[in-house]
């Protein structure tokens, strides 16, 4: 069944996201307002994360504490399930993976990202 739901993730630094989805063939869209799910169907939003080869769109909504809620349709027709995962996990690891980066590079550490065969992300930071 189709249907939007919210992704467990509060994205409080649009740069961590942006740069994060690179890796995803996709990009995030500040000011759209609006983000596409099944059947052409719209929602409103505060800006979008646009994904090359999929059909769906995520929604970022701004929340009363400044942060941002993704909202998406991970109904398989779609595509997002198959680029972030079921529930948006790749997603999520890769945008705590580049807050990490971004914090310990602008701390002076020369930072290596390595991807183990289950999917963990290890980052050693070294001066």
């Amino acid at each position: 069944m189709s249907h939007v739901t919210r992704v467990q993730l509060a994205v409080k630094n649009l740069n961590a996201l942006a740069a994060c989805l690179k890796q995803f063939d996709a990009e995030l869209v500040l000011g759209q307002k609006q983000f596409e799910y099944f059947g052409g169907a719209k929602q409103k939003c505060d800006h979008a994360i646009r994904v090359k080869g999929t059909k769906y769109e995520i929604g970022l909504v701004k929340q009363s504490d400044g942060s941002f809620d993704l909202q998406c349709d991970f109904w398989s027709s779609g595509g997002l399930g198959q680029r972030f995962g079921a529930r948006g996990e790749k997603l999520k690891q890769a945008y705590a993976a580049q807050l990490a980066k971004s914090y310990w590079a602008a701390k002076g550490y020369h930072l290596t990202q390595v991807t183990r065969p289950d999917g963990f992300i290890v980052i050693e930071a070294s001066k």
